[in-house]
C-alpha cells in the first residue's frame, strides 16, 4: 500500500503512511503468488512492467498512461487526463461531471468526464495470469479492467456497473462479476460474454478479478482466488495486448446514465484499484509456500504469515535471535492460517517492540473482529516487552489477522504470538436448529459467556426469556417474540445447527437500530466466514428491516456452530434465516419471446437495445 525505507534496525524516517483513502472496505492484502497452481516443473515469476501497487502519491509514468492513447471514450463520456491519478497508496479513476442539470437528450452532446489508464508496453500474452483488487464507483459508470490495443482481440476480465440507474437493474447488475471476449478488425467471431453472482456488491468492497490467459482458446476467469468461469474466444488470441483500467458511460440503454449528483460526489465516482500483479510461467520448482499452518494452542514466529501488506522482515535483537516483522504503520495487516484443536477461551501473548508510542493490534478471525489490543512504547526498536490478551476461538482452520492501527509513522515491531487455552468450550445448543430454518436471536447455546455468548456485561438489561448477560427484549415485530439488544461491537452470539442440508443460502437477518449510521454484523460457520451483512440504521429501535447477504456456500456436515459477531454497536437482532438459493439466476435471452420460454408469460418489460441483438435480464418472473 505505500513505500517504505528499508534500514536493518533504523526506523526513524516518518512516512505519509496512514490510509486515508476514502473506502469502507479495507482492500485484502495482494497474494504472494496466484491461486493457480503451475504445471509440473514450472514456477510463477512476477512480471514487473504489468505489476503495481499504487504506492505514494504519484502514478508511474514509466509504466503508465494516466490516459488512453488511441480512443477518446464512450460516447457521451470521454477520457480526461487527469481523472485518473494515484493518492496515498491506491489509483483513482474518478468520472466527473461538466453540467449542473441534466440534458433533454444525454445523447446530445460529451458532458461526463471519464478516466483512463493503459499500460506503455504491449506485453500481456497467452500464458500469464493477471490479477486486481478493485472497487467500483458507486454510480452507472463501468469500472473496467481489461487488455485490447491489439489488431482484432479484446478480453474485458470485469465490466461493472457500479449503481445503474435504469429501472430494477440494479438489484442484480450490482453483484454481476462480468467478463466478455470481443474480436474486431482482421478477424471476425462471436462476442462471447460471462457472469458469476457475487456475494457482494462491487461497489461495497474490494474485490480481487483474476484472468489466467491459459493459452490461445482458453481464458480462466477467478473472483477472490477462486476460478468461477471459462470462456473459449470465437477466435484463438495469440497476439499481445496492452493492460487498461477504465471507466465509461457503458450501455444506457441497460443500466442508464449516471446522475449528476453521483459524479459530483467524490466519495461515490471513483474506481479505485488498490493494486495489480502479473506473472508468468518459468521453467522450475514453485517456491514453497511462506508459512504452513499453524497450531493453536501454540506460538507462532511473526514473520511466518500467509498473507500481508505494508509490513517488512528483518532480523530481531530479541532472545532466541531470528527475524521480527518491522515498518509497521497504520494500515498495515499480517494473516496467519491457524487450525484450532478445541473451541474456547485462549490467553494470546504477543512480543512487541516500540520506539515511539506504540499503537493497536486489532485481532480478528475471518475477518470478525475479536479485540483491540493497546501496544505501549517500549524506548526502542528493539526493547521486547510480552503483552496479553483474552480471547475466545472457534475451533478449526481459519484465518486469523493482524491488523496494525495508530498515528504516523513506524508503530511497532512484532517478534511472534502464542496462544495458550484457558477454558475449553463445553456449550450445548439450547435449541434445535436445522438449516435451512429460521434462528431467533435469543435461542443461543447455553454455557454462558465465551462459550454460548460474549457480552459486555453480566446481567440482562432487556430482562426478558433468559438470565445470562445477554440482553433480551421483547420485539414489536411482525410475530411477536424477543430481539437480542443493547449490544456493543466485540460481542457475539453461538449456535450450534444439528442439522445442515448442504448448498447455498440467502441469509436474512432482522436488524433494527436508530438513527442512520453504518451498522455491520458478521457470520461464520465452525470459523469459516459467510460473510458480512452491512446496513444504515433504520431509524428507530423496533423499525425492523431484513437485510440480506446473499449466495452464501454451506457444507452439509451436522453440529456445526454457527456465530454471529456485533461488528458495530448500538443494534438489535431479532432472527436469522436460511433461505435455499433459487436455481433460477440472472440470463441473457436474444429477445421477449425467449424470455418468457424460459421464464414464463410474467416475464415483461424486457430491455431491448437497438442493436441486431437485443438483451433481457431475467428474473425468476419478471424481466429486471
Amino acid at each position: 500500500m505505500k513505500t517504505k525505507f528499508v534500514g536493518a534496525f533504523s526506523q526513524s524516517i516518518t512516512l505519509i503512511g496512514a490510509l486515508l483513502v476514502s473506502s469502507n472496505v479495507i482492500a485484502e492484502p495482494a497474494p504472494a503468488s496466484p491461486s493457480v497452481e503451475p504445471p509440473a516443473g514450472y514456477k510463477w515469476e512476477m512480471v514487473e512492467a504489468l505489476t503495481d501497487n499504487f504506492n505514494g502519491n504519484t502514478l508511474d509514468s514509466n509504466k503508465w498512461y494516466d490516459y488512453h492513447p488511441v480512443w477518446s471514450g464512450r460516447y457521451p463520456s470521454r477520457f480526461k487526463k487527469g481523472n485518473a491519478f494515484v493518492q496515498d497508496g491506491v489509483l483513482f479513476l474518478r468520472s466527473t461531471s461538466q453540467i449542473d442539470t441534466p440534458l433533454a437528450d444525454p445523447e446530445s452532446r460529451v458532458w461526463v468526464d471519464a478516466a483512463a489508464v493503459v499500460s506503455k508496453e504491449k506485453l500481456a500474452e497467452p500464458g500469464w495470469y493477471y490479477e486486481t483488487s478493485m472497487k467500483a464507483s458507486d454510480t452507472a459508470m463501468s469500472s473496467s479492467f481489461w487488455f485490447r490495443i491489439g489488431k482484432y482481440s479484446e478480453i474485458d476480465v470485469i465490466e461493472h456497473i457500479g449503481r445503474a440507474t435504469k429501472g430494477n437493474v440494479d438489484a442484480t447488475k450490482s453483484f454481476l462479476y462480468e467478463a466478455n471476449t470481443h474480436v474486431y478488425g482482421e478477424q471476425s467471431g462471436a462476442s462471447i460474454p460471462e457472469s458469476y453472482k457475487m456475494a457482494t456488491r462491487g461497489r461495497d468492497e474490494f474485490h480481487r478479478y483474476g484472468l489466467w490467459w491459459k493459452d490461445a482458446n482458453n481464458l480462466w476467469f477467478y473472483h477472490n482466488g477462486v476460478k468461477v468461469f471459462e470462456i473459449q474466444p470465437s477466435v484463438a488470441f495469440k497476439e499481445k495486448l496492452h493492460m487498461i483500467f477504465d471507466t465509461e458511460t457503458l450501455a444506457s440503454q441497460w443500466v442508464g446514465y449516471p446522475t449528476i449528483e453521483s459524479l459530483k460526489d467524490d466519495s461515490r465516482n471513483a474506481m479505485k484499484v488498490d493494486w495489480v500483479k502479473t506473472w508468468k510461467l518459468v521453467p522450475g520448482e514453485p517456491e514453497p509456500p511462506v508459512s504452513a499452518e499453524h497450531s493453536i494452542p501454540g506460538k507462532i514466529e511473526a514473520e511466518q504469515f500467509s498473507n500481508q501488506s505494508g509490513i517488512q522482515v528483518e532480523p530481531t535483537l530479541d532472545s532466541g535471535g531470528g527475524d521480527n516483522i518491522g515498518y509497521i504503520e497504520n494500515g498495515d495487516v499480517a494473516e496467519y492460517k491457524v487450525n484450532v484443536a478445541q473451541a474456547g477461551k485462549y490467553k494470546l501473548s504477543f512480543r512487541v517492540a516500540s520506539a515511539t508510542n506504540g499503537g493497536n493490534l486489532v485481532i480478528k478471525t475471518n475477518s470478525s473482529t475479536l479485540a483491540s489490543l493497546p501496544v505501549p512504547g517500549t524506548g526502542a526498536w528493539q526493547n521486547w516487552q510480552t503483552i496479553e490478551q483474552e480471547v475466545t476461538l472457534a475451533k478449526g482452520v481459519q484465518t486469523m489477522s493482524l491488523d496494525f492501527t495508530g498515528g504516523s509513522g513506524y508503530l511497532f515491531n512484532l517478534n511472534w504470538l502464542s496462544a495458550e487455552l484457558l477454558e475449553s468450550n463445553t456449550g450445548t445448543a439450547y435449541k434445535t436448529h436445522v438449516i435451512p430454518g429460521l434462528i431467533q436471536a435469543e435461542d443461543y447455546d447455553n454455557g454462558g459467556e465465551g462459550v454460548g455468548y460474549s457480552d459486555s456485561n453480566t446481567s440482562n438489561l432487556g430482562g426478558q426469556y433468559r438470565n445470562d448477560g445477554v440482553d433480551i427484549g421483547d420485539a414489536a415485530d411482525i410475530g411477536g417474540g424477543q430481539f437480542v439488544g443493547w449490544v456493543e461491537a466485540g460481542e457475539w452470539l453461538q449456535y450450534t445447527i444439528s442439522n445442515i442440508t448442504q448448498g447455498n443460502y440467502d441469509v436474512d437477518l432482522r436488524l433494527a437500530a436508530a438513527g442512520t449510521s453504518d451498522k455491520s454484523v458478521s457470520l461464520n460457520i465452525d470459523g469459516n466466514a459467510l460473510g458480512n451483512v452491512n446496513f444504515k440504521a433504520t431509524d428507530g429501535w423496533q423499525n425492523w428491516q431484513t437485510q440480506t447477504l446473499k449466495n452464501v456456500y454451506i457444507s452439509g456436515e451436522s453440529n456445526q456452530q454457527l456465530r454471529v459477531h456485533m461488528e458495530t454497536g448500538a443494534l438489535n437482532l431479532n432472527w436469522i434465516e436460511f433461505v435455499p438459493v433459487s436455481n433460477v439466476s440472472v440470463d441473457q435471452c436474444n429477445n421477449t419471446q425467449q424470455c418468457r420460454n424460459e421464464f414464463g408469460s410474467q416475464a415483461t418489460d424486457c430491455l431491448n437495445s437497438q442493436s441486431a441483438t437485443s438483451i433481457c435480464m431475467c428474473g425468476t418472473s419478471q424481466c429486471l
